[in-house]
């Protein structure tokens, strides 16, 4: 939870490099190891993938996503796919690749589902209209822009009315 935090506050041009995500990463990596595996070995590697990509090391990120994505896609995260496919083509970018950006970044947009959770459709959005704008479409990165806003604006809207409907229940706060 506080790297996908991390990750929104960056996508919003807000935060900076956060190193104690990364031992989050290897935390859970780490109690893997030592119960025996994980239900979901690859998403360790992608949060992982993650938070280096937050502290800026984009090559190390990059390799984690391209080995780790078409596992974690096939295991049951393909609605996270165009998200994770946008953050890919920000290392790409950010590792000297922009026509490999340019055509994950595609790929990313081919993979939006709009049935994805409303977070990881404004992730992409706004990972997207990054890349587009590094890559000098100023309209695609405006489209992208707009889109990420509207749907930053919904995930705001579904929170505060589970925070309601948590009140509500007298469930907001955890018991003593």
């Amino acid at each position: 939870m506080q790297t996908a935090e991390a990750r929104q506050a960056a996508l919003s041009g807000q935060g900076g490099r956060q190193p104690e995500l990364l031992l989050g990463a290897d935390s859970v990596r780490n109690f893997d190891a030592v119960v025996g595996g994980s239900a979901m070995e690859s998403l360790t590697f992608i949060l992982r993938g993650q938070a280096l990509m937050l502290q800026g090391d984009y090559e190390t990120a990059r390799r984690l996503f391209e080995e780790h994505l078409p596992v974690a896609m096939s295991n049951g995260l393909a609605r996270l796919g165009s998200s994770l496919l946008a953050d890919l083509a920000w290392c790409r970018l950010n590792c000297g690749q922009p026509e490999h950006a340019r055509q994950q970044a595609r790929e990313a947009e081919i993979e939006l589902d709009p049935a994805c959770e409303v977070d990881d459709r404004a992730a992409t959005h706004s990972r997207l209209a990054q890349v587009y704008a590094a890559l000098g479409e100023a309209d695609k990165a405006a489209s992208h822009s707009a889109a990420a806003a509207s749907e930053w604006a919904k995930f705001a809207a579904q929170q505060r009315d589970w925070t309601l409907a948590l009140e509500a229940a007298d469930l907001r706060t955890a018991p003593c």
